[in-house]
């Protein structure tokens, strides 16, 4: 239907079908995770592990899935069996570890380039641009749209490249200013 209605492609491979994929590989991460958990085969948590790290290569939208699942199963570890939450704890360093080591070759490359050992480039950008920008509109009192434009004036002369606020060599130049607006 896409392919009809759209002979481009242009929304259906730009915009939907990484958004697709990336849906599904949670779907099915995550229905390993809960395998895991009913029939606790480790398999299952290695396999659910390197799925959502893989999903990240699609669209880095689940990265901070490794500091949630993992204090999941420690929290659920704690509920229903206190006295194996040592095994647990395990499980939850055993899957940050195997979601690493599935990001770490890009991680790798993004050193190599921009000498900025980190998987995705765009953190910085949005907690400067979503958290910082309504911060500070909220405290001056405009809108939240005018004071994007501001932030965005105010910081294009100190950016290594101006074009794109999430490019890799723009790292480390937008967190403290974001950082000491939203803690003022």
């Amino acid at each position: 239907l896409f392919g009809v209605l759209e002979p481009a492609s242009i929304v259906y491979g730009v915009m939907l079908l990484p958004d697709a994929f990336n849906a599904t590989i949670f779907m099915v991460a995550f229905l390993f995770l809960i395998l895991f958990v009913k029939q606790n085969k480790i398999n299952y948590l290695y396999i659910s592990a390197i799925l959502f790290a893989l999903m990240n290569y699609i669209r880095p939208a689940g990265l901070f899935l490794v500091i949630m699942f993992p204090l999941c199963l420690i929290l659920y570890g704690f509920i229903t069996e206190r006295q194996r939450i040592k095994i647990y704890f395990k499980y939850a360093v055993i899957f940050a570890v195997t979601f690493f080591i599935v990001l770490t070759p890009w991680m790798i490359r993004n050193y190599i380039h921009y000498n900025v050992f980190s998987f995705s480039s765009g953190i910085e950008r949005q907690i400067y641009e979503i958290t910082g920008v309504a911060v500070r509109a909220s405290a001056e009192g405009v809108s939240q749209q005018q004071m994007l434009l501001t932030m965005r004036k105010e910081i294009l002369p100190i950016l290594v490249e101006p074009r794109d606020l999430a490019n890799f060599k723009n790292n480390g130049l937008l967190l403290t200013p974001a950082l000491n607006i939203i803690f003022s």
